[in-house]
């Protein structure tokens, strides 16, 4: 949890938390997670902004991006936010960040892994 002047960023590590490495496919413990967070999340009336992020390691998808999965990411979390929690779709964006806005040099493993995320922006002073 940070709070900034954005407003309340509650980021949590993307790879085997809320995604299997490379998959915009919510695991079973994202979905716990998420599911722990929503009613909090239902409570406030500001907007909400799902962020994804990845690291600077190359997919080899034949043209599917960082871009591309960080913001599939964003989607999935904004979707299952939506229509399992009933977070109402006009609070609710996301945004694929690709490897563009780490939060630690790419220079190690474990660098890496954190810039491999999901970030939960709730904005401050905007409401839906």
């Amino acid at each position: 949890f940070d709070l900034t002047q954005r407003g309340l960023i509650v980021s949590i590590a993307a790879d085997d938390v809320l995604f299997a490495t490379g998959s915009f496919r919510i695991t079973a413990t994202g979905r716990e997670i998420l599911g722990g967070l929503a009613p909090i999340l239902a409570e406030f009336g500001n907007a909400i902004n799902i962020e994804g992020h990845t690291d600077d390691q190359p997919l080899n998808r034949g043209g599917y991006t960082n871009w591309n999965l960080s913001t599939d990411r964003a989607v999935s979390t904004v979707t299952l936010l939506s229509e399992t929690y009933g977070i109402s779709p006009t609070r609710l964006a996301a945004i694929g960040y690709g490897e563009f806005k780490p939060v630690e040099p790419n220079d190690s493993p474990a660098n890496r892994a954190k810039n491999r995320r999901v970030e939960i922006v709730i904005v401050a002073g905007a409401t839906a």
